[in-house]
């Protein structure tokens, strides 16, 4: 497997086929180098290679990902589900979280039903997990599965025994925040995947400093939910952000997904969440 040299974040917007863009990341691989690169009207990423060009000599245009970006900078910030909750059009969107787990293999079910159906598989993805579960992890890949990859951290920190939220999950050691991104970033990237634009903090769990950093350091969009299926024990109506797990650890979630017949309808890439 080849290797990535010089993994470092960049801000640089830049015009491509008449369109703004944004490259949030580069690296090196082989002496070549390449860009993360975010469209700044539909919120696709994309990997290019070097140079970038047509950069913009002023950063005063006006984008739907620059609106979004300071939309969330200006809302109170929270503990619990800060970010993205709802969309803003009425598209349905399920994503699906990849925890570090102990259990074997994954929901099989819940993933061929998005091949079949054509939609497309929202996964937030741990590092950990990818490690974990690599056999697992490449069966995806090599699957029909049209995926976008949320950023859920590298390791996904969790004490059980730990009741206070502020000292749990990413809060626990905000100092490694930036190793928890870049990490699970670099596993994707050297697997040939690309990483979306969107963060899903462990436990749902974040504080102010954090979410500023994720979204003025690293262009990174926090992703919330308004129906944790497995938690929230309501019923799925429509234009929600759906959250289930798919590594086997909240099975019943999955259960209470198909037992609302929900396996006969299209679910969107999350980049649409924006898009009216």
């Amino acid at each position: 497997m080849e290797s990535i040299q010089n993994y470092h974040v960049v801000d640089t917007d830049f015009w491509r086929h008449k369109t703004p863009y944004k490259a949030i990341r580069t690296w090196h691989i082989k002496q070549e180098q390449y860009y993360l690169v975010v469209n700044q009207n539909n919120l696709k990423t994309e990997i290019i290679k070097a140079p970038l060009v047509d950069i913009m000599k002023k950063k005063t245009i006006a984008t739907p990902f620059m609106a979004l970006k300071e939309k969330l900078l200006k809302q109170a910030p929270k503990l619990h589900n800060f970010g993205i909750t709802s969309p803003q059009n009425n598209q349905d969107f399920l994503t699906i979280d990849m925890c570090p787990s102990s259990k074997k293999g994954y929901e099989k079910k819940l993933f061929r039903f998005l091949e079949k159906s054509g939609s497309v598989a929202n996964i937030s993805i741990s590092g950990k997990w990818m490690l974990g579960h690599s056999h697992d992890f490449d069966a995806l890949i090599k699957s029909a599965l049209k995926v976008r990859w949320i950023n859920h951290s590298f390791s996904h920190y969790y004490d059980r025994n730990e009741k206070d939220w502020s000292k749990n999950f990413m809060l626990k050691n905000p100092e490694a925040f930036d190793a928890e991104i870049i990490k699970t970033e670099k596993l994707l990237i050297i697997n040939h995947q690309t990483p979306s634009v969107f963060f899903r903090f462990p436990g749902l769990i974040s504080d102010a400093t954090l979410v500023h950093k994720l979204i003025k350091t690293y262009n990174l969009l926090p992703l919330g939910t308004n129906n944790w299926l497995n938690v929230s024990n309501k019923k799925i109506e429509k234009g929600e952000i759906i959250l289930v797990h798919g590594n086997k650890n909240e099975h019943r979630g999955i259960t209470l997904f198909f037992d609302q017949n929900q396996s006969n309808k299209y679910y969107a890439p999350i980049e649409e969440i924006i898009l009216k």
